[in-house]
């Protein structure tokens, strides 16, 4: 059970840079504009799948609105991160909140 509660942990920690992307991503456009860009595209000139959902986010963090998209699996992909978000936060709290009330 251990094992499981590191795990929601990481995954929890990494849900959780993906939100903040959105707005780390253009200052780190500007610090380093040769590594900060889309390696996908740059090898084959064809945007990859996932092309245009750090401007989405941002737009839609903005405007709330997820009309005019870059990416058109936008939408479905939010209401997937939103609900993963909500459920990895509420397991991982009871894991740990279960595991101090179990374990002294």
């Amino acid at each position: 059970m251990r094992v499981y509660g590191t795990v929601s942990a990481v995954l929890l920690g990494l849900l959780l840079y993906s939100a903040v992307f959105p707005f780390i991503s253009p200052l780190m456009e500007r610090i380093a504009p040769v590594v900060w860009r889309c390696q996908y595209r740059a090898f084959t000139g064809e945007p990859c799948p996932f092309c245009g959902l750090s401007g989405d986010m941002r737009r839609f963090l903005a405007t709330g609105r997820t009309e005019g998209s870059a990416n058109p699996a936008f939408g479905s992909l939010l209401a997937l991160f939103a609900g993963e978000l909500i459920l990895r936060a509420s397991f991982t709290w009871a894991y740990f909140r279960l595991k101090s009330l179990c374990c002294p």
